[in-house]
């Protein structure tokens, strides 16, 4: 597992487990942007109540992290260890899924703008035959 060097993982995918309640833990995509040897980390499956990173008395190799499509803003640090770092083959099919899921995205925001046109030009309309009935 730590047959990775510091540079084939950078902006590499991975799946960490995510805690349920009731229901089946899950498992979020995050993006890699950085490894090294830490002994703070947050546990996994990582608990929406208890986020917090955790003070340990030895270092491990960690990776930072930002979860794909939540908070891209938030850098999250876990064990190496306790990801599963996906296949470069893996890899790029999540980055196309990601990519079809942002370019589906931008088409639904534009067509969401042009609804909002013609919902204003309709108003406008409206207002245009109320004033020719006065």
């Amino acid at each position: 597992m730590f047959n990775y060097n510091k540079d084939e993982l950078f902006g590499r995918y991975c799946f960490i487990e995510q805690k349920r309640y009731g229901v089946p833990n899950e498992k979020f995509l995050y993006k890699i942007i950085g490894t090294f040897q830490s002994n703070a980390w947050s546990e996994v499956p990582v608990d929406a109540n208890d986020r917090d990173m955790k003070l340990h008395n030895h270092s491990e190799k960690v990776v930072n992290v930002i979860c794909c499509g939540v908070c891209e803003e938030k850098v999250e640090r876990y064990r190496l260890c306790d990801v599963y770092v996906l296949s470069n083959q893996e890899d790029t099919k999540w980055q196309k899924l990601k990519e079809w899921i942002e370019e589906r995205e931008k088409k639904h925001t534009l067509m969401l703008k042009a609804s909002a046109l013609e919902d204003i030009e309709i108003l406008n309309k409206m207002q245009e035959l109320e004033g020719e009935d006065e």
